[in-house]
């Protein structure tokens, strides 16, 4: 992964009429490669959260881009400014949440983010729009900031029904030279269906019922075709960098539009306290499905697999969870209309209320 690094200087616009900030350094490794590393060292503190209730997970970095070897991002990045808006894919009602990050160090120029950051006051990161991504030139992550951010708001049985997004940049992209089995075992698990958040949700059941984490001293690494064919077809066993990367591949090849994040999970606040304290245990790489109307919605193929407890609050993970509880088994699942997305974040029909996004 290469990226490019500008001198620092302050940031006195907003996006839409901001310049390119291109990052100009080379970096050591992408955080995909570092999750066997991080699983085998879990104390370690990487950074603490004060706020963000009801958040599931903090991305580092978002990628769509896939060579049969690597996970990338043409991520363009540009100074953040004062405020940023949601993305224009994101049609229904929004909330803007808060929280207050404290960094010791991300290994990269990377800092915690959300899929839709709005502002960050205490640090002058780049951002790239498209992805939510944010960095700070010149650094290891190491930041103490407070972070704005948009949730679309939807419900679960609105979602369940939804239709994913065509026209999501980059990851409605057929990902190249697919191996014939992998196409194949990705036809049998969907049985042809439409692209919708309902088969995004059937191919990730098949992954959390059907394969197991990898634990111990010996974890797999890697996410090249050969490496997810070993994980798919023989050991049946990964950390989240296998889980993620198979479910993005076999997503695409079904043209549901899908990109690889990876970050960290977020545990549940000290006992007595707003503070979140996140170490490498919580590391996790996940994919997002584009869903019309919402944008990007988080899945956790990994996390039957990971034992970990199911998202509470009200994000997207959390609908995404209770969507998940009502899908009906394969055998008696007929597909069903897909209802457009209301501006309110309800299906078409159901009354939903006027929204707007969000500025």
């Amino acid at each position: 992964l290469t990226v490019t690094l500008l001198p620092e200087t302050p940031a006195r616009w907003s996006l839409p009429n901001g310049q390119s900030a291109p990052l100009d350094e080379a970096l050591p490794t992408n955080p995909l490669d570092e999750i066997a590393y991080r699983m085998e060292h879990p104390a370690t503190e990487v950074f603490r959260v004060d706020g963000g209730s009801g958040v599931d997970r903090w991305p580092l970095l978002v990628m769509d881009d896939f060579d049969g070897v690597t996970w990338r991002t043409d991520g363009r990045y540009r100074r953040l400014g004062a405020e940023l808006p949601p993305g224009p894919e994101v049609t229904v009602r929004t909330s803007r949440e808060r929280a207050r990050i404290t960094s010791a160090g991300t290994g990269g120029p990377w800092l915690p983010s959300q899929t839709w950051p709005a502002a960050v006051t205490g640090a002058a990161p780049r951002v790239a729009p498209r992805y939510g991504t944010l960095a700070l030139p010149g650094s290891d992550g190491v930041a103490q900031y407070q972070l704005d951010w948009w949730q679309p708001q939807v419900d679960a049985t609105t979602l369940g029904s939804a239709a994913t997004d065509p026209d999501a940049p980059g990851a409605a992209t057929p990902i190249p030279d697919v191996p014939p089995r992998i196409q194949e075992f990705a036809d049998r698990v969907t049985q042809g269906r439409r692209p919708s958040f309902q088969t995004a949700l059937l191919l990730e059941n098949h992954l959390r019922t059907n394969y197991n984490r990898a634990e111990g001293e010996d974890l797999p690494t890697g996410h090249s075709w050969p490496q997810l064919d070993t994980f798919l077809f023989d050991s049946r066993r990964g950390t989240s960098e296998q889980f993620a990367a198979a479910y993005v591949v076999l997503a695409r090849t079904q043209s549901i539009p899908a990109r690889l994040a990876v970050g960290f999970r977020a545990p549940p606040p000290a006992a007595g306290t707003s503070t979140s304290v996140i170490t490498n245990r919580d590391v996790l790489a996940w994919p997002e499905v584009a869903v019309e109307g919402v944008g990007w919605v988080p899945l956790d193929p990994y996390g039957k697999a990971n034992g970990a407890p199911a998202p509470a609050g009200t994000g997207l993970a959390a609908q995404a969870e209770a969507a998940r509880r009502q899908l009906p088994p394969l055998e008696s699942l007929a597909e069903q209309p897909i209802a457009p997305i209301m501006p309110g974040g309800g299906a078409a029909g159901t009354g939903g209320g006027p929204g707007w996004p969000g500025v």
